[in-house]
């Protein structure tokens, strides 16, 4: 943990001692009373888009949402498959 540039300080956020120490009978308690929000934190995925109808006809887009081209769709079953192949639960 090679520290020599004060990089790992200046990036952590300051909090006081005393928020610190009141806030660790409450986290505890939350475990202890709420053990389903203690667990382990979920994936995120992300996931590009398919094939639009603008992208195949090299338009540009912009701010706008055009649908999908038929390519696009199988684009996303396919990454649809993927995931659920390799064991992502979809929430």
């Amino acid at each position: 943990d090679n520290n020599d540039d004060g990089y790992r300080e200046m990036m952590m956020p300051y909090r006081p001692f005393h928020r610190r120490v009141m806030r660790a009978p409450f986290k505890l308690a939350k475990r202890i009373l709420f053990p389903e929000i203690a667990k382990e934190p979920g994936t995120l995925i992300l996931i590009r888009h398919g094939e639009s109808l603008w992208n195949y006809n090299k338009t540009f887009t912009g701010w706008a949402d055009p649908d999908l081209s038929e390519r696009g769709f199988r684009e996303a079953e396919h990454a649809a498959r993927l995931l659920l192949e390799s064991g992502y639960e979809n929430d």
